[in-house]
């Protein structure tokens, strides 16, 4: 096993350990005290976005190593319900999708792309967060966005490169027919804050 292989091991059993570790925060941000809670809530969001973060680590190592993807049905409502766990309670979180839409894409990695748009989402969100998906064109345009400061701001936090580095790379690896998935960012209409969107043919 060379240097790359065991670095991918390793992440993956430091991902392992920190969900172990998220009910726990889960308890404790379900505390009657109030500071006790908003602590819990900011560890479990911690330990989330962490997890996030190993998440994409090793979805680029697969990607890079030539491993490829996994393409299968999935339907996207489901997913996306499952994305949105350990968010804040506090905000306004809408999900628009028909429950019969159906994808063909790779699960884990698009879970993975969209949970950390939706995590990211969250540390700029003033109190709503919009998950919309629908037919776009011979696909499908997955969308997150919130009534942050704007794209301009987000942007410039720390954190978004390498997030948007695997973003782009899952939707590159997915092509129909020649046509590739993209990744685009902008502002939100509805929200007027950013806008992350992630098409997929």
């Amino acid at each position: 096993m060379n240097f790359t292989d065991q670095l991918a091991s390793a992440i993956h059993d430091v991902k392992n350990r920190m969900q172990l570790m998220l009910p726990h925060a889960e308890l404790v941000a379900k505390s009657k005290d109030l500071t006790t809670s908003h602590a819990g809530e900011q560890l479990q969001l911690g330990l989330e976005e962490l997890n996030q973060r190993l998440v994409g680590l090793l979805g680029l190592y697969k990607l890079e190593t030539q491993e490829g993807i996994q393409c299968r049905d999935v339907y996207v409502a489901d997913m996306l319900s499952a994305s949105m766990d350990y968010l804040p309670e506090h905000f306004n979180v809408s999900l628009n999708c028909d429950d019969d839409l159906l994808g063909f894409f790779d699960e884990n990695l698009v879970k993975s792309v969209i949970s950390d748009a939706i995590h990211n989402a969250s540390r700029f969100a003033k109190s709503q967060i919009q998950i919309v998906a629908e037919k776009q064109a011979k696909g499908i345009e997955l969308r997150v966005e919130d009534d942050g400061p704007g794209l301009e701001n987000e942007l410039g936090s720390e954190g978004t490169g390498l997030g948007m580095k695997f973003a782009r790379l899952v939707a590159a690896a997915h092509t129909n027919n020649g046509v590739q998935g993209a990744v685009t960012l902008g502002r939100s209409e509805r929200l007027g804050g950013a806008e992350f969107s992630l098409y997929l043919p």
